[in-house]
């Protein structure tokens, strides 16, 4: 028998952080704090111990319950299912996963409550919570309550999940292959699970051997499990739409045997995959022509042009519609006349695969070329050359300061974000701070985006007569092309207006929802226009509240000639305060006031209104739409913006370098 559960019968316990919305598509959880919280079915106490006057259900003797749940949850929460069960003199907890639960209840039981714990900023959707009973066998489940009588329990049954043809449980699959002589290894899985929502219930962890059985290190930078050493998560689909998940795996020099391992993560959650996956090699002549172009590039742009290395987590150079500080300074220091060579932090797309050389100045390699290029770079000597490490201080780029600087190079650590903080809210796991901090010391010189960033690499034991801050800035181009919303004209346009707007990702993971939300509801007359990608699908926005979507920079341009300020309403954490922000010289380039949190270097920029609490938020807003934009103004705009673009950014990056 099942029954559904009424998702209006779940409560919050006075949790100030968190709302509850329902509508036709579900329960919409939204949270803005951090720690984790409890929805509670017919009961909105928070003594849960404490048997309720009204239980979720009344367990009955021999039969075995399953909770499950349907919901969509942003990669950034957490949740688990709960049924406290109440016998006569205690209570015991049994925990499950995000969609399912098997629970067997103890044989004095008197009620049971059903609860979901939630973790982390953002909405969850409950779509439908569903409680099922299954007849048990008696003497089975007497033996059982007898052996966990003050034990929390969690047992799913042994096969719930259907198994397609060429499918069968994750249990410890092996697979072993002969990789001498090649480069990359490419393994194709399929997988489903009892909900496509459902991340991390699989993986495949793997190594190599050498010849004589001694294990060597991946090209890459892999995730690591102290028990398991490296690994790969395999995604799962649903029964209806497996998931297809292909692992592209540099294969090391010396490596003779490949070894991987199928591990069920979530044993408590049913799941199957296809078994052997498919399997593709490239050759040892990939390698091969991947060295004969190093070495040609190098020899291309001789000893007499300077040579500058970036190893960063930005993406590759020409990607579609994402540029980073890396890769709009890597393209000034080519139009200064260097030799650049750019490692990117993601795959280079098919087309851009090989080591590619638009000019002879330019090379753009995958990071599992590294270390054969520094290795070939180790013939270049001299204080011509320069390695800048850009916001990745991981083992590898340690490493080759310490063996560049050996050969003459100049060294430049370049801090863009706070990693330890990305690593802290679950990315940059490759993230050390020990690593950070000896890169910092063994580096020649520190750029950083930001003040709060320069002491916190000063605190780590970095000279501070190395350390200099050069903030972001704004492509020559846009100020170009936005300069006719930098006009008297435009400003008359302007000054009538009370239309704020925002461009950027709408991420939960720093966009202050709760804070624009709130603001927008009280302040009426004004319109709120926002540009971007990832709204949260389940929002529920006021009227005055408009989501234009993605747009480019043309379209944003001629948008916000109707604009009279633009916003920044980050979250205010340490990982935002040490952010300095690209679209305030974008406001900036298109004549906009710009209302912001306090982070990076916003405060030297004019007509910035800065607010330090969610109360001085709209006080700041306000302030920004109630005076005209002078002819004063508009010209200490324009005054910043003439050493505001990235050209100026890589002069001053270069001469910081290169004095001594």
């Amino acid at each position: 028998m099942k029954q559904a559960l009424n998702l209006d019968s779940f409560f919050l316990s006075g949790i100030p952080d968190v709302s509850l919305q329902r509508d036709q598509h579900g329960l919409h959880v939204t949270s803005s704090t951090s720690r984790h919280f409890y929805l509670q079915h017919n009961r909105s106490d928070t003594q849960y111990r404490n048997q309720p006057a009204l239980a979720s259900f009344k367990p009955s003797a021999n039969t075995q319950y399953l909770l499950t749940c349907e919901a969509r949850l942003p990669p950034e929460m957490r949740m688990s299912l709960m049924i406290v069960e109440y016998l006569p003199d205690h209570d015991r907890v049994h925990a499950g996963s995000a969609c399912a639960l098997s629970y067997t209840p103890h044989r004095n039981a008197v009620a049971a409550s059903v609860f979901v714990r939630i973790k982390g900023q953002g909405t969850i959707t409950l779509e439908s919570l569903s409680l099922a009973t299954i007849p048990d066998n008696p003497a089975r489940a007497a033996a059982s309550h007898d052996n966990v009588e003050n034990t929390d329990s969690l047992t799913l049954p042994s096969s719930t999940l259907p198994l397609l043809e060429g499918f069968e449980p994750p249990n410890g699959q092996t697979l072993q292959l002969d990789v001498d002589g090649l480069a990359q290894l490419e393994l194709s899985f399929r997988a489903y699970a009892v909900n496509d929502t459902l991340k991390g219930v699989m993986l495949m962890h793997f190594e190599f051997r050498d010849s004589n059985g001694n294990q060597c290190i991946p090209n890459d930078d892999y995730a690591i499990n102290p028990q398991l050493g490296n690994y790969i998560y395999l995604d799962c689909g649903t029964l209806e739409t497996p998931q297809s998940t292909t692992v592209h795996i540099h294969i090391p020099k010396h490596a003779h045997l490949f070894i991987g391992k199928i591990i069920h993560w979530k044993p408590s959650i049913d799941a199957a995959l296809s078994f052997p996956p498919g399997i593709a090699f490239r050759g040892s002549q990939i390698a091969n022509s991947s060295a004969t172009a190093i070495q040609d590039f190098l020899d291309a742009i001789g000893n007499s042009q300077k040579l500058i290395v970036l190893y960063t987590t930005a993406p590759y150079l020409g990607h579609e519609t994402l540029e980073l500080r890396p890769n709009r300074l890597a393209r000034e220091y080519i139009a200064l006349g260097h030799a650049v060579v750019f490692f990117p932090f993601g795959k280079i797309p098919a087309g851009l695969a090989e080591p590619i050389i638009d000019n002879k100045s330019f090379m753009q390699l995958e990071r599992h070329l590294f270390h054969d290029f520094i290795t070939s770079a180790c013939q270049r000597a001299g204080r011509d050359n320069v390695f800048i490490c850009s916001s990745f201080p991981d083992l590898h780029a340690f490493t080759a300061i310490n063996r560049l600087k050996s050969f003459g190079w100049r060294t430049v650590y370049e801090i863009r974000d706070d990693m330890e903080e990305f690593n802290r809210v679950g990315y940059s796991k490759w993230y050390h701070t020990q690593l950070e901090s000896e890169v910092a010391k063994l580096s020649d010189k520190i750029v950083t985006v930001s003040p709060r960033l320069a002491a916190k690499i000063e605190a780590f034991g970095a000279p501070a007569r190395n350390i200099k801050i050069i903030p972001n800035a704004v492509s020559r181009q846009m100020i170009t092309d936005a300069a006719d919303c930098r006009t008297a004209a435009a400003m008359v346009i302007r000054n009538k207006s009370k239309t704020v707007g925002y461009i950027g990702h709408l991420t939960h993971a720093w966009f202050d929802w709760t804070l624009l939300i709130e603001t927008a509801r009280r302040c009426r007359d004004i319109r709120f226009e926002l540009i971007g990608h990832g709204l949260p699908p389940t929002l529920a926005l006021p009227q005055n509240i408009h989501y234009l979507g993605p747009k480019t920079h043309c379209e944003f341009i001629e948008i916000s000639k109707g604009w009279k300020a633009g916003l920044i309403p980050f979250r205010r954490s340490p990982l935002t305060f040490a952010v300095d922000p690209n679209k305030i010289y974008e406001y900036l380039a298109v004549g906009l006031r710009t209302v912001t949190a306090k982070m990076g270097c916003v405060a030297q920029c004019p007509s910035t209104y800065i607010y330090h609490s969610s109360d001085q938020f709209s006080h700041q807003l306000r302030q920004a739409l109630s005076s005209d934009i002078t002819a004063g103004e508009l010209g200490l705009i324009n005054a910043y913006l003439r050493d505001a673009d990235w050209h100026c950014r890589a002069v001053q990056t270069l001469d910081f370098i290169f004095n001594d």
